[in-house]
């Protein structure tokens, strides 16, 4: 008595089918596998699902799906009736299409005036001048060895770049020898005489 109360009452077919046609299994496009053919000019493919829209009371709609072809141009309300594929409207679409064809057909003429291109020249200069005047032996070359015969010295034109360099000699993290002297070389003072050599 259920059963027949629900087949009564929903419309769409049995809640507990028995066969391929209460369970909507006999359309073709169920059965067989062949590719459709092409819907023709101002056609195309839609979806159409029975009912459109899930309530709580889906269990006793059963859902079933079908694909129809529609008029592109303007179809009419009962041709779309359950339709479930989202149709742009015909302005939108002429909208896009006039965008898409203006952008094909607008030509801008090609130059190196644009800061993607004055940074890329840029680049491509400085590559060429750092492969021109790199020095590729560098690495097969031995330390440099001081020349104790000439010891270079700086005229200090101001006693700032003096005492910012004594500071920075003189600063330590850690003072190794906190009761010892620190020798320091006063560039105006006369350097010491060296000791003599020992006697043999």
């Amino acid at each position: 008595m259920l059963r027949r109360c629900l087949l009564l009452r929903s419309g769409h077919g049995d809640l507990f089918p028995t066969s391929k046609a209460a369970a909507h299994l006999t359309p073709a496009w169920v059965v067989n596998r062949e590719v459709p053919h092409a819907p023709g000019k101002g056609r195309c493919y839609a979806d159409f699902t029975t009912p459109e829209h899930h309530s709580k009371f889906q269990m006793i709609v059963p859902e079933t799906h079908e694909v129809k072809v529609i008029s592109t141009h303007n179809p009419s309300s009962a041709e779309v009736h359950h339709c479930t594929t989202k149709r742009p409207s015909a302005a939108s679409v002429a909208a896009t299409v006039a965008g898409v064809k203006s952008a094909l057909d607008t030509h801008h003429p090609k130059t190196n005036d644009t800061p993607m291109a004055r940074a890329n020249i840029a680049a491509k200069l400085a590559a060429e001048q750092r492969a021109k005047t790199r020095d590729f032996m560098a690495h097969k070359r031995g330390l440099m060895k001081r020349n104790h015969r000439y010891i270079p010295t700086v005229d200090y034109p101001s006693s700032q770049f003096y005492i910012e360099d004594r500071a920075n000699k003189l600063r330590k993290i850690e003072n190794g020898n906190p009761n010892g002297y620190v020798q320091e070389h006063m560039p105006w003072e006369t350097p010491s005489p060296s000791p003599a050599p020992p006697q043999k």
